[in-house]
């Protein structure tokens, strides 16, 4: 491919990326394509890809081109979305046409399209270190676990304490009162 062939593509991916807001899935898919080609066939040449394309959709375009992304995602910043990324495209996929099965109350289940979860639904939901979906079993167990960690007494700590002949001051004090426990000393 000729020099001037390679421009028009960097070209075709500008424009791309600036239609990307009018018909956000159908000119992913698009762009998408056009950069995967351009990598394919001229792996040197990323470094001018990347001067038009805008950072963060770097790795989305070729995701979408090479399958791993659903098109859907390319543009959702939502709590949910970023772990929902990580999984495989059928989950993806899935979860965007049927949305997440959250346990919730006393083991009822609910539909949740993945725009409306909380940060705590989400976190409920996916399991970003197994980048998995959770099971409703799971999400029990995952309740369960929170649900005791908030019962634990956080350990109390002195206001101040000295350590080495200096003072440590573990709470917001007001000057005379550092002034009285310096004058008391130890």
């Amino acid at each position: 491919m000729s020099n001037i062939e390679m421009r028009s593509e960097i070209k075709q991916v500008e424009e791309l990326t600036k239609l990307l807001i009018t018909n956000p899935e159908r000119d992913i898919k698009k762009a998408s394509k056009i950069y995967a080609n351009l990598l394919d066939r001229h792996p040197g040449i990323i470094k001018e890809v990347q001067g038009a394309v805008p950072f963060r959709y770097w790795g989305r375009l070729e995701a979408v081109a090479r399958g791993a992304l659903d098109a859907r995602l390319f543009y959702d910043f939502s709590v949910g979305a970023a772990q929902l990324r990580c999984m495989p495209a059928s989950v993806q996929a899935d979860v965007l046409d049927e949305g997440v099965d959250l346990v919730v109350g006393e083991g009822e289940h609910l539909k949740v399209k993945l725009e409306n979860l909380t940060r705590e639904q989400a976190t409920q939901a996916f399991d970003a270190r197994n980048k998995c979906l959770r099971s409703a079993p799971a999400q029990r167990a995952y309740i369960e676990k929170v649900k005791l960690a908030r019962q634990k007494e956080p350990a109390t700590t002195p206001d101040y304490e000295w350590i080495g002949g200096k003072l440590k001051i573990n709470r917001a004090m007001q000057p005379n009162e550092i002034l009285k426990i310096i004058a008391e000393g130890n």
